[in-house]
């Protein structure tokens, strides 16, 4: 991409996963834990479990960090 903006747009136009579902969020004030599942992957033998994490600036509200497992 060229761009923040051409990312973004890249991002945001594609279309979403089939079996995808939110299991639980958890936060406070500048942390957010996402726990999600989808399912129809690869095989479609098993659903495929991960988290998200993510760290917001307290003062901005921006989003400092994302880590994926």
């Amino acid at each position: 991409f060229k761009g923040k903006q051409a990312f973004i747009q890249g991002a945001i136009s594609q279309p979403g996963l089939p079996g995808f579902k939110t299991l639980k969020v958890y936060h406070d004030c500048t942390n957010v834990l996402w726990q999600w599942q989808v399912t129809g992957l690869g095989a479609n033998k098993w659903p495929v479990k991960g988290f998200n994490s993510f760290v917001a600036n307290p003062l901005s509200g921006v989003i400092q960090s994302n880590e994926l497992e």
